[in-house]
């Protein structure tokens, strides 16, 4: 029986032919991306480490540590604009972590502005209701997070301070 492979944020999925039952789930070893100070992802999004002690240049906020879910390979964006915006309005949203074609990892432990955060969401409802849905938006993000803990909890974050 052949079989393909699908890859979302770090998972990999055997799937069968059409009216087959899907394959077992590969479990990928939980790995923590920890980028470097003013690494961008895949598409450009710079991203600070947790524990970056740093403040959000836009809303003049410190930013809080989280861990992130990484979306690897090379997802269809349909951005409505979205980069654009995120430079400008929220550039400290840390919302999903693209690690491209070559990604590794299924988390990352990022720095992020809560205001960054908010701003991005009131972004995001905007452009849907201006008929541009973000392709990323809040619920895939949330889905993606979901299918990553149905493999294992999310890694803690490191001890920085």
């Amino acid at each position: 029986m052949q079989r393909s492979l699908v890859l979302l944020s770090g998972l990999a999925l055997a799937c069968g032919r059409p009216g087959e039952p899907p394959g077992e789930l590969a479990q990928p070893a939980p790995e923590l991306i920890r980028p470097e100070a003013g690494n961008v992802d895949a598409f450009g999004h710079v991203m600070l480490p947790a524990g970056a002690h740093a403040s959000c240049e836009v809303h003049g906020v410190p930013l809080e540590d989280d861990v992130i879910a990484v979306l690897n390979g090379l997802p269809y964006i349909d951005t409505a604009g979205y980069s654009a915006a995120q430079r400008k309005e929220f550039p400290h949203d840390a919302t999903l972590y693209y690690g491209g074609c070559m990604g590794d990892g299924s988390w990352a432990s990022v720095s992020y502005c809560p205001a960054c955060r908010a701003a991005e969401l009131e972004w995001e409802q905007a452009a849907a209701a201006a008929g541009k849905k973000y392709s990323y938006d809040s619920a895939m993000r949330s889905r993606i997070r979901e299918e990553l803990e149905r493999l294992g909890p999310a890694p803690s974050l490191p001890a920085t301070r």
